[in-house]
């Protein structure tokens, strides 16, 4: 298990979908406006971030998806710089609670240069992306899970005046993984209504 007593069950999108999270992530929809398709948590010492969301397929096949929604957010992002370090399929192993033969699931991982909301250019932040695409077969949607982990704060961006910082423990790479892979793999589904279905 990769999870630990601080973590807890968070319901989206009216209860039907489940996911566990680290007690620290706020929601975000408690503080701001959050669309109807997005749930976004946070936690506002680290400035880490996850976002769930119902997304239009993306322009690929499904081996791809998470790949190209990587890419796609790069651009809208309007980003400096970006690498992409790693793409691959998820297994059942990984995503225990989800049924294989209605998803078709995807993961990139990569780092972004680029400011926070309506930061200017020069205030940019370097961040790690993690990103799940669960692309939902015989409907139109491809659900995106994407955790944001922040590698370097400009001292003057919005993120480092709200006093969030990079010196913590949450912020080592086996920390940042065990995040991503424990959304992954306490992730269910509880009603596919949701989707049309």
């Amino acid at each position: 298990m990769v999870q630990d007593r601080n973590w807890t069950v968070r319901k989206l999108f009216g209860g039907t979908i489940e996911v566990n999270l680290p007690e620290e992530f706020e929601d975000m929809s408690d503080v701001r406006l959050v669309p109807d398709y997005q749930e976004v948590f946070a936690d506002a010492d680290t400035d880490r971030s996850v976002i769930i969301e119902c997304m239009q397929l993306g322009l690929c096949g499904p081996e791809r998806a998470a790949t190209w929604h990587f890419e796609n957010l790069v651009s809208e992002m309007e980003a400096q710089n970006s690498e992409l370090q790693d793409a691959a399929g998820i297994t059942q192993q990984e995503a225990v609670n989800l049924d294989m033969s209605k998803v078709s699931p995807t993961k990139a991982l990569g780092t972004i240069v680029a400011p926070k909301f309506r930061d200017e250019i020069v205030k940019a932040n370097t961040v790690e992306m993690s990103i799940a695409c669960l692309r939902l077969t015989n409907v139109t949607t491809d659900l995106l899970i994407t955790v944001n982990c922040p590698l370097f704060i400009h001292s003057e961006s919005s993120a480092a005046r709200d006093g969030a910082s990079i010196q913590n423990e949450s912020n080592n790479p086996s920390e940042r993984r065990r995040l991503f892979e424990g959304i992954l793999s306490s992730f269910k589904i509880l009603d596919w209504s949701l989707f049309g279905h």
